[in-house]
């Protein structure tokens, strides 16, 4: 082996090391990277419209970026692969946007033929039983209310409407009403 072929190889050996280390920013630039964005940070925690916004542009963004399919155009070289994605880049936009105008239109609106809006909330809804009138021994409502576990409250006294009174309360209430 000669010695430039020796030099070109300890050069590469140098390079490939270099790129491994160094694809992290330094750690102190990422600690202030976190005490200066904490601010930002705690405002998107705590404010659910920001946080869904930001979700929303990220997700949005990541569409696009598959749309556009960067890789590929990027590894043509940086200068041709730029002026690619700028040419795609106002049709794959108007196609993500379309495709996602048109998801949300089918979340909102129910499927043809199928159930109407609402017909899942309904079967979880809690049935009466009809009862008619004329099914009813002697055509009315039952007297014997108790047997049902049914009560009836006795009126409050003046002045006392009873409403949030413990049991100690309407008891007074009652002793004095028979008084």
């Amino acid at each position: 082996m000669s010695s430039s072929n020796a030099q070109v190889q300890q050069a590469l050996t140098t390079q490939q090391a270099n790129k491994a280390q160094s694809q992290l920013p330094p750690l102190w630039a990422l600690g202030a990277m976190v005490i200066l964005g904490w601010n930002e940070l705690m405002a998107l925690v705590w404010n659910p419209l920001y946080l869904l916004l930001g979700m929303v542009l990220v997700l949005f963004a990541r569409t696009l970026y598959f749309e556009l399919d960067v890789d590929a155009e990027m590894a043509k070289g940086s200068l041709p692969g730029a002026i690619s994605l700028a040419n795609k880049f106002v049709p794959a936009l108007k196609s993500v946007v379309h495709k996602t105008i048109e998801s949300i239109m089918q979340a909102i609106a129910p499927a043809e033929g199928g159930a109407p809006q609402g017909a899942r909330a309904q079967q979880y809804r809690v049935q009466e039983p009809s009862i008619q009138m004329s099914e009813l021994p002697h055509g009315g409502p039952p007297n014997n209310a108790s047997a049902a576990g049914l009560t009836r409250r006795k009126p409050a006294a003046e002045g006392f409407d009873g409403v949030g009174s413990t049991p100690a309360q309407q008891q007074q209430a009652d002793s004095r009403k028979d008084q």
